[in-house]
């Protein structure tokens, strides 16, 4: 897990997005779904909304630590961890439950409003057709069966620049972005 990456936050998004499924998600589809709202998060404000890492693979993009989040809820890892106290993955069926509700408070109304519209897009779609609307994202990398390696960055920068931000915008953006990640650190006396 990335060292900026806000975890609770993430926990607080997935949550309200599978309240918004009636607590019961498609592991693939609430991935892509997730990747989504980072990714509109990034483009509509200039910032990330849980600050995680972005990833082409073979099934389409990813935030990386959110995917690593919902697979270690399978019963099958015994070992415990903050996810699992909000969902449960049922790795036969590759599905997902709702156990409780992420703490809401910490997302803003504009960040509420970006989940429900990613919701709202892509509610009625099926895995097949969320990967084929995914692979066509301009930043999106193709990654082909047995490519090593089987995942490819996708910086932010690069999520900007291929969504027709110009170079100076984009270097204004990372710099704010940057500088945000910087003020969040921890700071040790």
């Amino acid at each position: 897990m990335n060292n900026r990456f806000q975890e609770d936050k993430a926990i607080a998004a997935l949550t309200y997005l599978m309240t918004l499924s009636n607590n019961i998600s498609d592991k693939y589809w609430l991935n892509k779904v997730m990747y989504y709202i980072e990714r509109e998060s990034i483009l509509q404000y200039g910032e990330p909304m849980f600050h995680d890492d972005l990833y082409s693979m073979r099934y389409g993009p990813v935030v990386s630590s959110v995917n690593d989040g919902i697979d270690s809820t399978d019963s099958r890892f015994k070992a415990e961890n903050k996810w699992k106290n909000y969902i449960l993955l049922e790795d036969k069926t590759n599905t997902v439950f709702l156990i409780a509700p992420g703490d809401f408070s910490l997302l803003s109304d504009s960040e509420i409003e970006i989940i429900t519209e990613a919701y709202d897009k892509y509610k009625n779609y099926s895995f097949s057709e969320i990967m084929n609307d995914f692979h066509q994202l301009p930043e999106y990398d193709e990654i082909k069966l047995n490519q090593h390696p089987q995942r490819k960055p996708i910086t932010y920068e690069e999520l900007l620049l291929k969504n027709d931000f110009s170079p100076e915008d984009t270097a204004e953006i990372i710099k704010e972005i940057n500088y945000s990640e910087k003020m969040a650190e921890p700071i040790y006396g």
